[in-house]
Formats: C-alpha cells, structure tokens, sequence
C-alpha cells in the first residue's frame, strides 16, 4: 500500500501558500508538467469559499495509490473556513527524491 508519510510536509506546505493566495511560491513548489497555476487560482476563486490549512486528520481521508517505485498519486480534500470539510479535491503526485509535487487536478467531487 502506498504511504504518504514522507510527502505529508511538501502537501502542507503546498496547501499554506494556496492560504495566503501567494500564487507565486504555489507554482515554485510544482512541477513543469502539472495544471497551470491559473487554472488552480481560478477554480478556487469560483468555488468560493476560504481555504484553510488542512488538519491533520485530511491526511487518514486522503487516498493514496502506490504508481511506480518513485510515485505516488494522492487525492487529499481541501479544508475552507466556511464548511470544514469541502467538496474541493487536490489530485497530485509525489515523487521520491524530488522536492516538487506534480499537481493534476483540483476539482469539485
């Protein structure tokens, strides 16, 4: 089974710049290869809600897909201010021995 133990600090991290709306240090933390960071910025600026750090307990709710040696794909709700819990899911890969997430997807579910 796939374990996203070792990434949970860059997903932290990830998710603290999207708090502070730093758009900048968001697209710094992602992969070349992932969705635009204007297409991120937008969807949740149309979903409408604040988000929030994610607590700990997003990560027993994440799922978690074991790709390859170094991969593992994650599908982590986000958290915001208005409902706790959102619709909002975070589609992302992590990489062994990369400090960049790749992120896929940020979509309602």
């Amino acid at each position: 089974m796939a374990s996203i133990e070792e990434y949970k600090k860059r997903i932290q991290e990830f998710i603290y710049c999207l708090v502070r709306k730093d758009y900048q240090a968001v697209n710094n933390l992602m992969l070349a290869n992932s969705v635009p960071i204007q297409d991120i910025r937008r969807v949740i600026e149309e979903y409408g809600c604040t988000i929030i750090p994610l607590p700990v307990k997003a990560f027993d709710l994440a799922l978690s897909y074991q790709i390859s040696d170094k991969q593992v794909d994650i599908y982590i709700p986000l958290w915001s201010e208005e409902e706790g819990q959102s619709d909002l899911t975070l589609s992302l890969s992590c990489f062994k021995n990369e400090n960049k997430i790749k992120i896929n997807d940020l979509e309602v579910l």
